[in-house]
């Protein structure tokens, strides 16, 4: 009798809670159909600023997320942000032919990562904007070196009074745990070609090692020389003036006690220091009062972007496939935020196949991986070539190891100068536990039909015909980097070497020694590509993983009005509530969208324990 009770109440609980996601879904569901479909028409105020807010890193491609996760975000959840590089500067360059744009307002306080190659493609953007006659202002509190790159392109820079402008120049630190992989018996096994193939170092070294610390400031240096030069050419200073508010900063505090907002306007790095309150009033009398009136005219990024984005419209003008290529490189198939070797073949197969398509050109923002995927990447661009479209590579912040191997053989490779590309060279590792095994009186022991087998145990000692094996298959794959890179770029196979051995390079150096064509940005890739394909009257037009039917139609679902009507009828501690809960619900929906049995027919139970 209380078995079977206890079976009821479980069952009614266990439908209950199907029932409210269920239910839970069915409302947005909805929603969707009785809020129009179309885009809310966001109001442009004439005499408006362009605030230029990022939030979170400022990448070349959004990480694939759930659609729940871009509903958590406009419900508060702010956990890994990112701006899109290419939001930033279209909605520039629209705001300087729009009337109802009259300056922009640059407000970095939430950009919490950028790299200066980023940077100085905003930075081109913003220097057509302000030759268009329109102004420019920028005010934070705290600046770290790469929100106060973003505020200096500015004409006024302004900081709050208990602000600071942080520079520390750049630099490269890692953690090394040679010693505390010693103590707990882990035995890290390390095969390498490269002297500069310096990825391996933290597991069998206590320090960088001579080499590294050689190849790592030449590029360092090359790429704070850059900062320093476009610093000091906004701010009409002098650039030894920026390293000496870096090397003199303890005297500058002494003498200013404390007071850091202060020693940033003396040295010339900000034009005002004024409070919040002041610098609203400041910007009411630039724009007058917005509609409500407790403010001044503005739109921000985010809004601007979607206002202000028109769907393309399909012409028959030939193509320059844009492809961008972000992340580790991995095998298989993978969503954005990695490189996989499968999807970017089916990408670039796409690309090749369409008759409209003239040119490919690839954005390489990658630290490399997998080699093997680094060759099916490479050769569906050998064969995009081989059909008579050009290939040229774009390299954005990082383009090297795997990253290098697939650009090698593009008929151009164009960097900019800050790019760090390179590391030519090959490494492999593995562990072995058999001495803390040892220790907690464990042992393994077994037979096989060869004397290889179970050689990958990594509770056995590795042995050392193994090694050799590993390590030759790595010379190996060295060689064939090189045979890749000599190909690719018409060098000498010695002259190769000398400039390999795993070295990273600036984008400024690698021009120098033959890695690299030209110094440029995306724009000038595509003009390079449009040149190559003797093309006059084009456009370039992005070529991305094509979404399943089933993602589609849940990002239609969230990114809908209906979406946005949820975000606001709930209050600020619902928010977080629904937030947490929309996290649940979609791991469960994200898997629907993996599911693809031929016959549709699945096992599966959606009862993991919270």
């Amino acid at each position: 009798m209380i078995l079977n009770t206890m079976k009821n109440l479980w069952k009614v609980f266990e439908y209950g809670s199907k029932a409210f996601i269920y239910t839970f879904v069915l409302i947005l569901l909805v929603a969707l159909i009785a809020v129009p479909l179309s885009k809310d028409k966001i109001a442009i105020e004439d005499g408006s600023y362009l605030v230029l807010n990022p939030k979170g890193a400022i990448v070349e491609q959004l990480d694939h997320k759930s659609p729940f996760d871009s509903l958590g975000s406009q419900m508060g959840s702010d956990q890994d942000s990112q701006t899109l590089l290419s939001d930033i500067v279209e909605s520039i360059e629209r705001a300087k032919d729009d009337e109802r744009i009259t300056g922009i307002y640059i407000d970095p306080r939430k950009m919490t990562a950028a790299s200066l190659t980023q940077l100085q493609v905003i930075r081109t953007a913003m220097e057509q904007f302000k030759a268009s006659g329109k102004a420019t202002v920028s005010y934070a509190g705290a600046l770290s070196q790469s929100q106060y790159y973003l505020a200096s392109l500015a004409d006024d820079v302004m900081i709050n009074p208990f602000g600071a402008v942080v520079l520390e120049g750049y630099g490269r630190f890692r953690l090394y745990m040679k010693d505390m992989l010693d103590k707990l018996g882990v035995n890290f096994h390390i095969f390498k070609v490269g002297t500069f193939k310096s990825a391996i170092e933290p597991f069998i070294r206590n320090t960088m090692s001579d080499e590294a610390k050689l190849a790592n400031k030449e590029y360092l240096d090359d790429i704070w020389a850059r900062f320093r030069e476009d610093i000091s050419s906004a701010r009409k200073i002098e650039a030894q003036a920026v390293d000496s508010y870096i090397e003199s900063m303890v005297e500058l505090s002494k003498e200013n006690k404390g007071d850091l907002a202060q020693i940033a306007l003396n040295a010339g790095l900000v034009d005002k220091v004024i409070d919040r309150v002041a610098f609203r009033n400041l910007m009411i009398e630039k724009t007058g009062k917005n509609e409500k009136g407790d403010n001044f005219k503005y739109i921000t990024l985010n809004q601007y972007a979607k206002a202000t984005n028109t769907p393309r419209i399909p012409n028959d003008k030939p193509k320059i496939a844009v492809i961008t290529a972000k992340g580790t490189i991995v095998d298989g198939n993978q969503k954005e935020g990695q490189i996989g070797g499968d999807t970017f073949a089916q990408i670039i197969r796409r690309a090749r196949n369409h008759e409209n398509v003239k040119a490919i050109v690839m954005r390489v923002d990658s630290p490399g991986g997998s080699a093997y995927a680094s060759e099916v990447i490479r050769q569906e661009l050998l064969a995009t070539q081989a059909a008579g479209k050009p290939v040229v590579i774009s390299m954005g912040t990082l383009a090297a190891s795997g990253g290098y191997w697939i650009a090698a053989d593009a008929d151009k490779i164009i960097a900019m100068d800050t790019t760090i590309t390179g590391s030519i060279g090959i490494f492999g590792m593995f562990p072995t536990l058999e001495k803390p095994f040892a220790e907690l009186g464990l042992t393994k022991d077994g037979v096989g039909s060869h004397w290889i087998t179970g050689s990958m145990e990594i509770g056995l000692p590795m042995k050392e015909e193994v090694s050799q094996i590993i390590q030759l298959s790595v010379e190996k794959g060295y060689d064939r980097f090189l045979d890749v890179v000599s190909h690719g770029r018409d060098m000498d196979r010695n002259a190769v070497d000398k400039i390999a051995q795993g070295r990273v390079w600036s984008g400024k150096k690698a021009l120098e020694i033959g890695l690299v064509d030209d110094i440029g940005d995306l724009d000038a890739a595509i003009l390079s590509a449009a040149q190559l394909a003797k093309l006059t009257d084009y456009e370039s037009i992005p070529f991305q993983r094509e979404r399943s039917k089933k993602e589609q139609l849940v990002e239609q679902i969230m990114n809908s009005a209906s979406a946005k009507w949820f975000a606001e009828f709930v209050t600020s501690d619902e928010q977080k509530l629904y937030s947490r809960l929309l996290s649940k619900i979609a791991s469960k929906l994200e898997i629907l969208t993996q599911f693809n049995d031929p016959k549709h027919v699945y096992a599966h139970c959606f009862c993991d324990i919270d």
